[in-house]
C-alpha cells in the first residue's frame, strides 16, 4: 500500500499538468473513495495549486454520486422518482399480502416485510436467469418471486440503482459526453463490492487517469508485519467507557500541541457504543467535532410521542403518555391558560380517586381546579379523536394530511421569528431541522397509495417510523473540529492522526452473519454480483488498513481489556494480533481506569493528559489532613460530609434533622387539616415531601380488574353522603329501597367512569358487599334516627366559605399551651346530627376497619398523639355550641360501614379531652418548627416510602431512633415500642 500524503501530492501535480496543458479553466472531475474524500481533496488543492486557478472546474465525487449527477442531468429520470427504502418496503408489504407463501402469518410483519424489502434491494441489476430451478430452495424462489413483484410494481414510475449506473455507462461511451465531462482522475483504490457499480467503474478506469503513490511492499496474506499496523501506537483501556475517555485525552493533547481539529480522525469499529461513548468525552471536554448525531430523529421527544400516539389502541390516550410528552415539551396544547404539566399531573392523580380521610375543602380555589381539570379532559378527549381518525384514515394520503395536522397542532407547533438553530446548538428537541425532517417523513406516506396495501392503524405507524428511522442527520459542520466516523469512511483521507477505537475481538471484526433469505451459496452461483458474509468481513478488513494509511504523522489503535456490559475480559483484535509473530512483539500501553487513579493517587500509568479534577483527587488522597481544611458548603466538602454522617449513624440534614432551617418551615402558620398532621406523628419525612416540600408522588392509575378499596370507600361515602342531603330536602322517604336505589346509581356512574377494565363477575361480587354493609348502616341509623338524632348537615366544610349556606360553620383555632403561634384547622365532615336540646353528634364514615382507631378513648383522644381528627371535630362541635350559647353534649365519632367491623369509636367531648389535645398538638407543633423529620417508615404501601425503600428506612430508622442529635429536638418517638414496632 502507498502513503496517502504522497498521494495527495501526485493527485496534485496531475492536477497541475492538465491545468498547464489545457488551460487554467478546464473541466477536472477527481473520483474519491468515500464522500468525506471530495472535502479533502477540495482543500487540499486549494492550498496546492493558487498558482494555476485553484478550484476553478475542478470537482470531486464518489463514482456513485457521479453517475446520480449524469443520470439527473440528462433527463432520464423525468417523471419518475428514485426509489426510496419506505417505497420498497412499501410495495414489498403488498407482494407479501398477496402471496404470504412460506411466511404465513408473519407476512405482514414489520420485520418480515423490512428483511424481504432488504434483500430484493441486494439483488438489484442481477441476472438471476442463469440459476438452475433445480437446485434453488423454495424459499428462495419465493425470494425471486417477491423481488420481481416488488420491480414490476415500481418500474413504471420509479428508476432503481441499476438503471443508474447503466444509463451512466452508456453515457460514458459516447465522445462527445466525455469531452464535456472533462478531464477525469480516479484517485487511490476505488473497490465495488457490487457488479452493477464494477460495471460502471470499468468505464471510468478505460477513460480516467490513475493517482496512485509509489507502493510499498505489499504483505501475503500469511505474511506478518504490516506497517500500517506494526508502526502504529497500540493503547489499552479497561473498557470501552474509559477508552473513549483516553482518545478524548489524546485529542486534547493534540490541539494543545498545535495540531488541527480537522486534521484528527477518529474511527470506531462498531458505532455501538462508542458514538455516544466518544461523544459524550468529546463534548465534555469542549472539543468541536463533526460526524452522524447520536440523537437521530427516532431519538427525539417529539418523534417518541408520536409514535405513541399512533400505537395507542383505546380510545381514549393513556394519560401517562399525555404526560410524559408534555414534562418533555414534545406535546404543546394550542389553547391559552392550559394546565401546566405540573397541574395535569395533578389532574392525572385526582382521577385514580381520593383518600376517604380527605379533608379537602371545596373552596373557591378547588372550584378553578374543577374547571381546569375539565379543561384538560376535554383537551384528552380532543385530541383522542384526532389520533384515532389519523390511525384509521382511508387512504395513505389522507393518513399524511391527518398526522401532519396532529403534530402542527399539538407537537412543537412552529414557532414564528428567525429560528435560532445553529449547526453547533446542542438543542435537539424543537429546533427547525427536527421539524423538516419530520415533515419529510411524513410526508413520504402519502406516496404510497398505489405501492402498498390499504393502510391499517399498525401499518401507519409503522411505516411512519421506517420513515422516521431513515432520516439521516448529522453533528457539526463537515470538515470543522474533529472527524468522528466509521471505518468505511476513512479511505484516502488528509488527516495528521488517526485514531481507530475498538479493535477487540469480537468487535473488529464483527460477527457477519449471512442472509437467510439469500444465502452465500446462492450469491456464489449467481456469479458473487453482491458480497458473501466472508467478503464483508475482508471488506471491513481492508478499510481499517486504509484508514491506517490515512494518518500521515500518527496513528493509535486502542481496545478495550474489559467488557461495559457483559463483564469479563476482552483480547486484541485478531487485524492486529496477527500482523506479529509472536505475542512478546506486540507492545502496548495499558491505561488504568479513571477510578484507579483517583483511589490510587495517579489518575492514569500513562502520559495522557489528566484534567484537574483528577489531579486534585489524586491530592486529596496523598494528603488527607488536605480534606479538613475544605469548606462544608463546597460540593466535595458536602459529599464527605454525607459519607461522614452516613456511617456515624447520627439525625443530621441529610436523613431529616433541618434545625439549621428551622425558621424556613412555615408549615403550622397556614390553614392546616387534621389528618396532614396525623401523617407527620405516622411517617414525618412523608409529612415533609407532601406537605412542606409539595413533592407529591406520581400515583399511576391502576387499570384494575376489580373494585379497589380507595374506590370502594369514596363510593360508599357518595352513595351516604347523596342520600342524606335527599332525606334532609325531603325528596325521598328514607326507606331502604330509597338507599339501594341511591347505590344503583352511583354503581353505574362509577362504572363508566373508572371501571372500565373491571370484570363483570368480580364487579357483582362487589356490589352485593357494598349492599350487605348498607343494609346493615341503615339499620343501624335507624336506631340513631329512633333516639332523636336528626341529620343536619352533610360532607360540610369548616370554615364556611359560602355567605348564603344555610348553616354557617366556624374555623378551628386551638391554642397551644407553650404560647406559641395557635394552629388553625380547616376540613369537611361527613356528617352531623342534633338532637331537640342541642347535642350534636358529628360522624366521619370510614370504609376501612376499626383495629386501627381502638386505642382512641375519653382518657386519650388523641390514641398516643397519632389520632387528631375526632377531637378536633368534636372541637369544632363544641365551638359551634358556643356560639349558641348552649352547653349541651358533644360527642364526635367513626363510623365504620362494613359488617366485619366495630360500628363506632367515640369520644364524648370534656374539658379534659381538649386539655389533652392542646398538650399533644403544642408537642407536635414543637417538633415540626423545630425540623425534626426523621425517617421512619409508613407501611410498605406509602408512597414515599416505597419510592425510599421500606428496608433501607426501617435500618436507617433503627440506627438514629436513640441518636442524641433527634432527642435534643425531641422525644416522642424514644419509646421501646415505637422502635419495635416499625422494625416489624
Amino acid at each position: 500500500m502507498g502513503n496517502t500524503a504522497a498521494l495527495y501530492s501526485e493527485l496534485a501535480r496531475v492536477v497541475r499538468e492538465i491545468k498547464l496543458s489545457s488551460g487554467a479553466l478546464s473541466p477536472v472531475h477527481i473520483i474519491v473513495p468515500t464522500q468525506g474524500g471530495s472535502l479533502d481533496v477540495t482543500r487540499y488543492l486549494a492550498r496546492a495549486l493558487e498558482d494555476r486557478g485553484g478550484l476553478v472546474n475542478v470537482s470531486a465525487s464518489t463514482a456513485k454520486e457521479l453517475a446520480l449527477e449524469i443520470f439527473l442531468n440528462s433527463g432520464a429520470a423525468l417523471g419518475q422518482q428514485e426509489v426510496t427504502p419506505l417505497m420498497r418496503e412499501a410495495a414489498a408489504r403488498t407482494a407479501l399480502s398477496r402471496n404470504p407463501g412460506l411466511f404465513g402469518k408473519l407476512a405482514t410483519r414489520q420485520a418480515t416485510v423490512q428483511a424481504v424489502s432488504r434483500t430484493s434491494s441486494t439483488l438489484d441489476g442481477v441476472n438471476v436467469a442463469q440459476l438452475d430451478s433445480n437446485v434453488v430452495s423454495p424459499l428462495t424462489q419465493e425470494i425471486l418471486e417477491l423481488h420481481h413483484a416488488i420491480r414490476g410494481s415500481l418500474s413504471d414510475s420509479h428508476y432503481f440503482p441499476d438503471d443508474i449506473f447503466t444509463f451512466a455507462a452508456n453515457e460514458l461511451k459516447k465522445p462527445e459526453f466525455v469531452k464535456e465531462l472533462g478531464k477525469l482522475i480516479l484517485f487511490g483504490e476505488i473497490h465495488s463490492e457490487i457488479a452493477i457499480e464494477e460495471s460502471f467503474l470499468q468505464h471510468i478506469r478505460s477513460l480516467a487517469t490513475l493517482v496512485s503513490a509509489p507502493a510499498e511492499s505489499e504483505q501475503g496474506e500469511n505474511s506478518f508485519g504490516n506497517p500500517l499496523v506494526t508502526s502504529a501506537e497500540l493503547i489499552s483501556m479497561t473498557d470501552s467507557d474509559e477508552e473513549a475517555r483516553g482518545i478524548a485525552r489524546l485529542v486534547a493533547e493534540e490541539l494543545a500541541s498545535g495540531t488541527p481539529g480537522n486534521r484528527i480522525g477518529i474511527f470506531t469499529a462498531a458505532n455501538n457504543p462508542y458514538r455516544a461513548l466518544i461523544a459524550m468525552h468529546l463534548d465534555e471536554a469542549g472539543i468541536t467535532w463533526s460526524g452522524k448525531a447520536v440523537r437521530q430523529l427516532i431519538d427525539t421527544s417529539v418523534a417518541r410521542s408520536l409514535l405513541g400516539l399512533l400505537a395507542s389502541e383505546t380510545e381514549t390516550l393513556d394519560f401517562r403518555l399525555i404526560l410524559n410528552s408534555m414534562a418533555e415539551r414534545a406535546l404543546l396544547p394550542p389553547e391559552k391558560n392550559f394546565p401546566s404539566p405540573a397541574e395535569a399531573e395533578k389532574i392525572y392523580r385526582h382521577l385514580g380517586g381520593q383518600d376517604d380521610d380527605s379533608d379537602d375543602v371545596l373552596t373557591e380555589y378547588a372550584q378553578r381546579q374543577i374547571q381546569r381539570r375539565k379543561q384538560f379532559l376535554d383537551y384528552v378527549d380532543a385530541l383522542s379523536a384526532e389520533v384515532s381518525a389519523a390511525r384509521n384514515a382511508p387512504t395513505w394520503l389522507e393518513a399524511a394530511n391527518r398526522i401532519q395536522e396532529l403534530v402542527n397542532t399539538h407537537l412543537t407547533p412552529a414557532r414564528k421569528g428567525k429560528s435560532s438553530f445553529t449547526s453547533e446548538s446542542d438543542d435537539f428537541e424543537t429546533p427547525d431541522v427536527w421539524r423538516t425532517e419530520l415533515d419529510l417523513a411524513i410526508s413520504q406516506l402519502s406516496l404510497l397509495d398505489s405501492l402498498a396495501p390499504a393502510p391499517s392503524p399498525n401499518m401507519i405507524r409503522e411505516q411512519l417510523e421506517a420513515g422516521i428511522k431513515s432520516r439521516f442527520l448529522r453533528h457539526g459542520k463537515m470538515g470543522t473540529g474533529v472527524l468522528v466516523s466509521s471505518l468505511g469512511s476513512g479511505s484516502v483521507r488528509d488527516l495528521d492522526v488517526v485514531i481507530v477505537c475498538g479493535l477487540a475481538e469480537g468487535v473488529a471484526p464483527p460477527r457477519v452473519y449471512e442472509n437467510p433469505l439469500l444465502p452465500d451459496a446462492l450469491i456464489e452461483q449467481l456469479g458473487s454480483p453482491v458480497p458473501t458474509s466472508l467478503d464483508q468481513v475482508h471488506k471491513l478488513h481492508r478499510q481499517f488498513l486504509e484508514t491506517l494509511e490515512s494518518g500521515a504523522r500518527r496513528r493509535i489503535l486502542t481496545y478495550p481489556r474489559g467488557n461495559l456490559r457483559g463483564g469479563g475480559d476482552r483480547v486484541l483484535s485478531r487485524w492486529v494480533s496477527s500482523e506479529f509473530e509472536t505475542e512478546e512483539e506486540i507492545t502496548e500501553l495499558q491505561v488504568g481506569s479513571y477510578q484507579e487513579g483517583i483511589l490510587t493517587g495517579s489518575p492514569t500509568k500513562s502520559h495522557l493528559a489528566t484534567t484537574q479534577q483528577a489531579r486534585s483527587m489524586a491530592r486529596y488522597r496523598t494528603e488527607p489532613q488536605a480534606l479538613n481544611k475544605l469548606k462544608n458548603d463546597s460540593e466535595l466538602g458536602t459529599a464527605l460530609e454525607m459519607r461522614r454522617d452516613r456511617r456515624s449513624a447520627a439525625f443530621t440534614r441529610f436523613n431529616g434533622n433541618l434545625s439549621h432551617v428551622a425558621e424556613h418551615i412555615n408549615v403550622l402558620d397556614h390553614v392546616i387539616s387534621p389528618t396532614s398532621i396525623e401523617m407527620y406523628r405516622k411517617t414525618p419525612m412523608s409529612y415533609f415531601l407532601q406537605h412542606v416540600l409539595k413533592a407529591s408522588p406520581l400515583n399511576d392509575v391502576v387499570q384494575s380488574p376489580m373494585l379497589d378499596d380507595l374506590t370502594r370507600g369514596t363510593m360508599i361515602h357518595e352513595v351516604l353522603e347523596l342520600w342524606i342531603l335527599d332525606l334532609m330536602a325531603h325528596e325521598h322517604d328514607g326507606s331502604l329501597d330509597s338507599l339501594l336505589l341511591q347505590a344503583e346509581t352511583t354503581f353505574t356512574q362509577y362504572k363508566e367512569q373508572v371501571g372500565a377494565f373491571w370484570i363483570e363477575q368480580f364487579w357483582n361480587i362487589s356490589k352485593n358487599h357494598i349492599r350487605e354493609d348498607l343494609r346493615d348502616w341503615y339499620q343501624t341509623n335507624s336506631g340513631i334516627l329512633a333516639e332523636g338524632w336528626s341529620p343536619v348537615g352533610a360532607e360540610a366544610t369548616f370554615p364556611t366559605v359560602d355567605v348564603e349556606a344555610e348553616i354557617q360553620l366556624p374555623g378551628v383555632r386551638i391554642d397551644l399551651l407553650d404560647g406559641s403561634a395557635p394552629l388553625n384547622f380547616l376540613g369537611q365532615i361527613d356528617r352531623y346530627d342534633r338532637r331537640e336540646d342541642g347535642s350534636i353528634h358529628v360522624i366521619d364514615y370510614k370504609g376501612g376497619r376499626s383495629s386501627s382507631f381502638e386505642g382512641i378513648s375519653a382518657f386519650d383522644p388523641t390514641a398516643g398523639g397519632y389520632k387528631y381528627q375526632l377531637a378536633i371535630y368534636g372541637r369544632l362541635a363544641q365551638l359551634l355550641l358556643k356560639e349558641e350559647h348552649s352547653t349541651e353534649t358533644v360527642k364526635a365519632s367513626y363510623w365504620f360501614v362494613r359488617r366485619d367491623s366495630e360500628s363506632f369509636v367515640s369520644v364524648e367531648m370534656s374539658d379534659d379531652v381538649v386539655e389533652r389535645l392542646q398538650t399533644d398538638l403544642t408537642q407536635l407543633a414543637h417538633d415540626i418548627r423545630a425540623g425534626a423529620f426523621p425517617p421512619i417508615p409508613g407501611s410498605p404501601f406509602d408512597d414515599y416510602t416505597a419510592l425510599l425503600n421500606f428496608e433501607d428506612m426501617t435500618r436507617l430508622w433503627s440506627d438514629i431512633a436513640y441518636s442524641p442529635e433527634l432527642r435534643e429536638l425531641t422525644d416522642f418517638w424514644g419509646s421501646e415500642s415505637v422502635v419495635s414496632e416499625v422494625g416489624e
